[in-house]
C-alpha cells in the first residue's frame, strides 16, 4: 500500500532531523515524505541538504501560506496520486519502530 507521510515544520530543523531519523528506522518505509517548511530561514533546508533522507520532499512556503492548517492543506495538493493513505506527524515527534506497519493496519 502506498501512503505519504506530510511534515509540518516551522524554525524546529534539529526535532526534525530526530523525527526522520526515526522514520528511516520503520519496517514500513513511507511512499513519499513532504515537508512543508514555513520558516522564514533556511535552516530546515540546510539540514535536509546535510543528511539523507529517502523518497523526500521539501516545500518551502510564503508568509503567507503559513500556519499549520494552510501547510497540511499544502501538503495535500502535493501528495502523488497513487497514494492511498496521507499520514500527518508534528516535527517534535519520535516514532517507534513498527508505528507506520500498525497504522496501516488499520
Amino acid at each position: 500500500m502506498n501512503f505519504s507521510l506530510i511534515i509540518c515544520t516551522y524554525k524546529r530543523a534539529k526535532p526534525l532531523a530526530t523525527l526522520l531519523e526515526s522514520v528511516k528506522e520503520q519496517t514500513l518505509y513511507p511512499h513519499e515524505i513532504l515537508i512543508i517548511d514555513g520558516s522564514p530561514d533556511n535552516a530546515t533546508k540546510e539540514m535536509l541538504q546535510q543528511n539523507s533522507f529517502q523518497k523526500l520532499q521539501y516545500f518551502q512556503v510564503t508568509p503567507k501560506e503559513r500556519g499549520l492548517t494552510k501547510q497540511r492543506n499544502y501538503g495535500i495538493v502535493k501528495v502523488n496520486a497513487t497514494s492511498e493513505v496521507v499520514c500527518f506527524l508534528d516535527d517534535d515527534t519520535v516514532l517507534e519502530p513498527t508505528y507506520f506497519e500498525e497504522i496501516i493496519k488499520t
